[in-house]
């Protein structure tokens, strides 16, 4: 049995959902990718009484995440530390790989063989995206099915290996945060449902431009296929975000990217954060050296990223 376990996990991108309030089949569904920064690393151990060592914005949800774990006073007491943590409500699913993470190193601590969808349920994930917990789970790019039963998580329908020279700006404006909580909620509430012709174009774009472009390493193509379905996806969602990007800035980042040939750019969740797809390492270095030194952008978050083709590294210490 080991006495301390440690998580790693990467941030989930999730470049929109299938559908939403379908008329018919499954419900929600989406696009996503695991990503390697920004990322997450907890380490649990036992203890003689219960610790936490988080910052201060998350360790409300640290608490409750370990409270919901114990399912009986069996349990021993634990000592949590978040050493690294991922930006909540910035579109990165940070929420989800640190419940996770958390659930995850506890279990093995207390020799519960729960799997990560076990889990996943009982610290309250996948609400409506499995995204988060395929990514988890798998890594790599992702397609969630969409959910069968309102209570259900969306079963994963594809799962490839993202190709490892294609990097990704992931860009935040200072100060901004996306839609969360029970704003979130009202969100879906006051959405009309998506129309069939909208989940029929973007599962189209999925299954026939994304995927095959992923599987034959064609960046061109897939960086217009996530660029379209990133705008349709935003104009679904604008009355509630306020325009097919929630940040303002970010859309106007967007335009000047796009002027400038880069067509892979959508936003990932509520935003603000946008991503850009590079077909080289080299090219989002370069882009990224041009953000931060002109003024206009020079206060964003810019982040280098690749692909985390991998589920959650686990380490029993």
């Amino acid at each position: 049995m080991p006495g301390k376990v440690q998580i790693t996990t990467g941030a989930r991108l999730h470049i929109g959902p299938l559908a939403n309030a379908a008329e018919t089949g499954r419900d929600f569904g989406g696009v996503g990718l695991m990503v390697s920064a920004p990322s997450c690393r907890v380490v649990v151990s036992t203890s003689e009484s219960d610790t936490i060592t988080a910052p201060d914005a998350i360790y409300d949800r640290v608490a409750k995440v370990r409270d919901q774990c114990r399912t009986s006073d069996a349990w021993k007491p634990c000592q949590i530390e978040v050493v690294e943590s991922i930006p909540q409500h910035h579109g990165f699913g940070g929420g989800t790989q640190l419940s996770l993470a958390i659930a995850t190193a506890m279990a093995r601590l207390n020799q519960d063989d729960s799997n990560t969808f076990k889990l996943a349920r009982r610290v309250g994930r996948g609400l409506r995206s499995g995204l988060g917990i395929h990514g988890f789970e798998y890594g790599g790019f992702l397609v969630d099915g969409g959910k069968s039963m309102p209570n259900s998580i969306g079963g994963l329908s594809a799962r490839n290996n993202f190709p490892d020279e294609w990097t990704l700006l992931l860009i935040s404006p200072g100060g901004s945060e996306g839609l969360s909580g029970e704003r979130e909620v009202q969100a879906f509430r006051d959405l009309s449902p998506m129309s069939i012709t909208d989940t029929s174009h973007l599962c189209r774009l999925v299954l026939m431009r994304m995927l095959p472009a992923i599987s034959e390493q064609d960046f061109c193509e897939f960086a217009d296929a996530v660029g379209e379905f990133g705008q349709r996806v935003g104009e679904y969602f604008s009355p509630a975000q306020g325009g097919v990007f929630s940040s303002q800035r970010m859309s106007d980042l967007a335009d000047q990217l796009g002027r400038e040939g880069i067509r892979g750019v959508a936003q990932t969740s509520w935003g603000p954060t946008i991503a850009a797809f590079f077909p080289t390492e080299q090219e989002a270095i370069l882009k990224h050296s041009e953000l931060t030194s002109d003024e206009v952008w020079a206060d964003c978050s810019i982040i280098i990223a690749t692909a985390m083709n991998r589920g959650a590294e686990v380490v029993e210490l």
